[in-house]
């Protein structure tokens, strides 16, 4: 980035902050009442939000609030833990006093309005969906991946613990490119984001690449089965163009909150074929300070078949909520500390041997706070802080059995010619890798909100720090066993820590525009990442614009937009990969005879896969909504447009080296002496293949449409209907090339080239839609939902590129562009012949899919829940013409139910 284009965005970046000063006024009102239960007491510790300016307040003991809001009108949000949250709207003028006493009712089938489905948040600048704790027992799910199904357009999944969870917000299907969008999406856990950045649980980045011989979601997103659902009290997804105070994401923001609070105590039990859970909670207030404090446990087993022991998943985890305010409330401070232990299990085959062995455990302890400071200044509104720290002992096993020919097993770790020894036919190997990832996150932010008789203007400027490294041993191979082939032992406590450094400000605007009122979002956000200074950088920065805009054209119409670049910086198995390994056999020998005289020469040759010019990998977001509002009927539509662009993946380098080759000068068969070589007439040849090295070539194209409509309950029936989904459509593509090593085996190619083809570039297509009945019968504290959901549209096609080469490698490892007329003049050996099904399109036919979940309250205190999916077990088959495979659509039948109860 030039010197005059950062004095540009600083520009930029000061007149922003400088604008509150234009309406520093004092219009402000009062908003004061009472908070009462249904026994007509007062509730205490409830909290009171205004919307438009973020301030808070909490009723004392008696339930008492008092509350400043702006003049004009604005939203006021009631919520506490347990009963069925409010909201209402409120007209004031400057100086005026209004008494609002509130009634809240206990969270219960038994009210007359429950709410069971996601809502999209309707005071959001940009698209997002709100899902509430009750919607969550509904859906009964086990982790937060179950409760992301309720966003339009999501597929309906049956549960499974026993392989990760990645957070999909709008993507189609694609493993490679659901890994980008989950690597790329924030979870935020009250108030604080999670990070898997400093995960190196990797078998080998050379070779594999961000994978591993076990479970692992190294170089992708949080893996969702560690956040457990009876620990959640709401949930928000940001899928367009969050505020800037969010970073380090490219695809939205999940927002956590735990549960906090007083509460009674809690209870679960969840039964369905695979899983078995519990889970206890409480809520107690310490004393008579402003303090509570909220604990929860949960256990849970998963055994993907019954019928045999392995595979498994088991978790536990501790959740413990601290909040504690002043006297005055010009003070709110909440700490959490959670716990987890998580492990996968699985044998392999079960007609493997029986010492194969193969798990990754995991162990975490995670320390976060929030809080915020009231200043009581006319301008100078409140101070927000958060802070967490996050460590974790990672342990991955693989015991494997390797059998075929006695093979020269090479070990050295520095470039030569060495001895090696052979290993034997068969022979287990044993890898162990031993990560121990630390996270810390801080960021302090202060807030500004002034307004004026007809303007308003909510700002803030922010700073953040990340820090994640990894302290952990590394891989390591256990001692009595030989290591894999190709395989070297690795300490990540050698592996630097990456630290980024983050500026932002962002001001919202309320004004009025023809009579109407209109709502501009505007904010900038500056990363720097292993930052050498403040605007220096060792890896690169990124300067990140966004905007939001809504305007109030009628009562029940309003029409929003958004643009902004979001950007995610490169994990650490991406900054820094493993070095390539390569082994040329200089001379071997094997006697059965005689084993003792064997011998076998390697020469290594060792190559930094680090790539020096890898950047952040940003997405350019842009959409428009209609936001419809008529009594309590809504609808709401979204059109997006996403461009991904320098996503990381690991991509093929050619790698070539010479190495020597020797041949046998004198040896006597039995005299119990290893061959003789001649040290004279040594030959030299070139070793020639490829490795993997993460990149920047992946790029994605995403647009589409998404859209919720909600009906009024028919008072007579209880009945309300839900429809809601997305068409969307993903292409993506590699910019880099892709090295097919068999290419130097076509005909004719007697110098063995190897060709340089473009990747393919792909286009999936999905268009589905879940139509939800809600039967609620209050009286028998009762609520059912069927839905319906259809995928109309799943198609998915490749454009094949990479028949011509565009490029080749010699046979002295020397890498040559071609243009297409000299690949097709001079090389047509290496032009692929491709089968015409390669070009055909995939379009399986429409699938329907009907599941069912209900609920009834049994008394005051007890709760039990059922689900059926795919309940009439519809499971059309489908002759895939590009395979020639049978698939088997639909998730199989699946059901389970859950006992929960409170006292």
């Amino acid at each position: 980035m030039t010197v005059h284009f950062k004095k540009y965005i600083l520009l930029i970046y000061f007149w922003i902050i400088s604008i509150p000063v234009l309406f520093a006024q004092a219009n402000e009102g009062e908003l004061y009442g009472r908070i009462i239960g249904p026994d007509g007491k007062g509730i205490s510790d409830v909290s009171v939000i205004s919307s438009e300016t973020g301030e808070w307040n909490l009723t004392d003991s008696l339930g008492n609030y008092h509350l400043k809001v702006p003049t004009g009108k604005s939203e006021i949000i009631i919520r506490h833990l347990g009963y069925h949250p409010k909201a209402f709207a409120i007209d004031i003028s400057p100086g005026q006093s209004i008494q609002r006493d509130i009634n809240l009712q206990i969270q219960s089938l038994g009210l007359k309005e429950i709410k069971v489905l996601a809502r999209e948040n309707e005071q959001s600048l940009t698209s997002a969906t709100t899902i509430g704790q009750q919607a969550i027992e509904l859906v009964q799910a086990t982790n937060l991946g179950d409760i992301l199904q309720l966003l339009p357009g999501r597929p309906a999944q049956n549960p499974d613990l026993n392989s990760a969870g990645q957070a999909q917000l709008r993507g189609t299907g694609s493993s490679t490119e659901d890994k980008i969008d989950a690597l790329g999406t924030a979870i935020i856990v009250d108030g604080t984001p999670l990070s898997n950045d400093a995960n190196l649980q990797v078998s080998n980045t050379a070779t594999i690449g961000a994978n591993g011989l076990f479970s692992t979601v190294s170089g992708g997103g949080i893996d969702l089965r560690d956040i457990p659902a009876d620990q959640i009290s709401q949930v928000e997804v940001i899928r367009g163009i969050p505020s800037v105070q969010y970073g380090n994401l490219t695809s939205g923001v999940i927002r956590v909150e735990t549960t906090q609070g007083k509460a009674p105590f809690r209870g679960k039990v969840r039964l369905d074929p695979t899983t078995q859970e519990a889970s206890l909670g409480k809520g107690i207030a310490l004393g008579k300070s402003n303090q509570t404090l909220n604990i929860g446990f949960d256990l849970t087993h998963s055994q993907q078949d019954l019928r045999i022991p392995v595979p498994t998943y088991n978790r536990a985890t501790a959740n413990i909520n601290w909040d504690s305010h002043s006297d005055n409330q010009n003070w709110r401070n909440q700490v959490n500390l959670s716990f987890l232990y998580a492990k996968d299990q699985d044998k392999g085959d079960k007609n493997a041997a029986l010492e194969e062995n193969r798990y990754a455990s995991d162990k975490g302890l995670r320390l976060s706070t929030k809080g915020e400071i009231k200043s009581g200044e006319k301008i100078l509104k409140r101070l927000t802080y958060k802070a967490s720290l996050s460590m974790r002992n990672q342990d991955a096993y693989n015991k494997q059995l390797r059998s075929g020919e006695a093979q020269p097993l090479p070990t050295s770790q520095v470039a030569g010619t060495f001895e090696v020894p052979f290993a034997p036919a068969e022979y287990y190997t044993a890898t162990r890798i031993e990560g121990k990832p630390v996270n810390f996150f801080a960021s302090l932010i202060q807030h500004f909100a002034v307004s004026g008789e007809k303007v308003r203007d909510r700002f803030f400027v922010g700073a953040e720090w990340r820090t994640d490294v990894n302290h952990g041993n590394g891989k390591t191979f256990d001692t009595g066993y030989l290591p894999p082939s190709s395989y070297r032992p690795r300490s990540y406590n050698d592996v630097p820590a990456l630290n980024q450094f983050s500026l932002f400000a962002e001001n919202t605007f309320t004004f009025p525009l023809a009579g109407k009122s209109v709502r501009w979002q505007a904010g900038i956000r500056f990363d720097n990442v292993q930052p050498d200074g403040l605007f220096r950088s060792g890896f690169d920065t990124k300067w990140q614009p966004r905007t939001n805009l809504t305007y109030q054209l009628f009562p029940f119409l309003r029409l929003r937009g958004g643009y902004g670049i979001t950007a995610k910086a490169p994990s650490l198995v991406y900054l820094y990969p493993e070095a390539a390994y390569f082994d040329a056999v200089s001379y071997m020998y094997y006697s059965a005879t005689y084993p003792d005289e064997s011998l076998a020469l390697m020469t290594t040759r060792v190559f930094d896969a680090k790539n020096n010019q890898l950047k952040f990998m940003t997405n350019r977001k842009a959409e428009i909504g209609i936001d419809l509002k008529g009594g309590k009927w809504s609808a709401h539509t979204t059109l997006f447009n996403e461009n991904t662009r320098n996503a990381y993946s690991f991509t093929d380098v050619s790698a070539a080296f010479p190495y020597p080759v020797y041949d046998t000068y004198f040896y006597l068969p039995g005299n119990g002496e290893k061959p003789q070589l001649d040290e004279v007439n040594v030959d030299t040849l070139t070793y020639r293949s490829a490795y993997l090295k993460p990149n920047n070539s992946l790029n994605i194209d995403r647009k589409g449409i998404e859209f919720t409509i909600q009906s009024p309950q028919i008072t007579q029936t209880g009945t309300s209907f839900n429809l809601s989904g997305a068409w969307s459509t993903n292409t993506s593509w590699s910019d880099a090339p892709d090295i097919l090593e068999i290419s130097r085996n076509f005909p004719n190619n007697p110098n063995g080239y190897m060709g340089l083809y473009e990747s393919n570039k792909t286009r999936r297509e999905l268009f589905l839609t879940t139509f939800r009945i809600v039967q609620h019968i209050p009286v028998l504290r009762f609520v059912a939902t069927v839905a319906l959901q259809n995928k109309w549209i799943y198609k998915y096609e490749s454009t094949f590129r990479g028949s011509v080469p565009v490029g080749y490698i010699d046979e002295n490892g020397n890498t040559i562009p071609l243009t297409s007329a000299q690949a097709e003049n001079d090389f047509p050996f290496l032009i692929r012949t491709i089968d015409p099904v390669t070009y055909e399109t995939v379009n399986r036919p429409a699938l329907w899919n009907l599941n069912l979940k209900l609920a009834k309250e049994i008394g005051k205190n007890y709760r039990f829940s059922f689900f059926a999916n795919n309940m009439f077990m519809h499971n059309p088959a489908y002759a895939n013409n590009r395979t020639g495979y049978i698939e088997k659509r639909n998730p199989n039948l699946y059901f389970g139910g859950e006992l929960a109860f409170h006292f």
